[in-house]
């Protein structure tokens, strides 16, 4: 009894201390002792759409991204995608929870899914798309709001060529990357 504990609901940027009054096997008794105006981490405004790719890969890659501090996250079907997978985004919206609480990020990622590259591209018609090229990320790094990276394999011929040629940026090395470390090294460039 007595010891102090903090919670954060992810609504606003306040701190709660609760003192703990009261401990039973089936409760515990909370008293609200302050709360405390905290300044907001910024945030990355980066929004990724990332396609579709094994969700154990995506879970594990998730809390880095919000340790990164990614603003918006897309999940997309794309031709690549294997069409079995689902995406369950409560349960990725309680890996972003523990994430923050672990790192201390008074926000979390929005999440959302994408019919496919097609719509999520109508939607955001100013995307960019990470590929191999010789236009490297840093070079158009003030004008990106939105990028696509692809699921293992790539995107198809005809997703690719949706992008207009100076909307298509690499990351500046020869290396082939797995999906979820791209999505990694994009947002690490930010």
């Amino acid at each position: 009894m007595g010891d102090i504990v903090m919670f954060r609901n992810f609504h606003d940027d306040l701190l709660y201390s609760y003192i703990v009054e009261k401990i039973t096997k089936r409760a515990v008794s909370l008293s609200l002792k302050e709360s405390t105006k905290t300044a907001p981490k910024p945030s990355s405004k980066l929004h990724i759409g990332w396609c579709i790719t094994d969700p154990k890969n995506i879970g594990d890659t998730l809390a880095k991204l919000n340790e990164l501090n990614l603003h918006k996250l897309t999940f997309i079907y794309c031709d690549f995608s294997q069409k079995n997978f689902t995406i369950n985004i409560d349960k990725l919206d309680k890996i972003v929870i523990n994430s923050s609480c672990q790192c201390g990020r008074t926000d979390k990622i929005e999440l959302g899914i994408c019919e496919s590259l097609a719509k999520f591209h109508e939607i955001y018609p100013d995307s960019f798309v990470l590929n191999f090229c010789d236009n490297h990320i840093s070079k158009q790094i003030k004008d990106i709001k939105h990028i696509v990276v692809g699921c293992e394999g790539g995107l198809s011929k005809s997703e690719l060529a949706s992008f207009h040629t100076d909307k298509i940026v690499g990351l500046g090395q020869s290396n082939i990357l797995k999906s979820s470390t791209a999505v990694v090294a994009t947002m690490a460039q930010f």
